[in-house]
């Protein structure tokens, strides 16, 4: 049975194929009972040890950020952290573009 992908997922899925044509290893954390509430979607390492988290968000909803990820995209970004809320893969192209530059 072929499911058609939300919003969002087409928006992650978007994105993790700009991630790997950059060659920027990724991965998507499995949320469950064990997992911390409020990472990221996707954890990503660049060239030059350069790490930052993205939240994908459906097409015109970048403002619905949840307590708990709003809670950990805080704890990342107060130790430094780049976290990139997105609803639309062209900011991530940008934000690779610019680390690639």
């Amino acid at each position: 049975m072929n499911m058609a992908l939300t919003p969002e997922a087409k928006v992650k899925k978007a994105c993790k194929r700009l991630l790997e044509a950059a060659g920027i290893w990724h991965f998507s954390p499995l949320g469950g009972p064990y997992t911390v509430h409020g990472v990221p979607d996707i954890v990503c390492v660049a060239p030059n040890d350069h790490v930052f988290f993205i939240e994908t968000k459906a097409p015109g909803k970048i403002k619905n950020v949840t307590p708990n990820q709003e809670r950990v995209h805080e704890e990342i970004r107060s130790r430094g952290g780049t976290v990139l809320v997105v609803d639309n893969p062209q900011t991530v192209k940008e934000y690779i573009h610019a680390l690639q530059n």
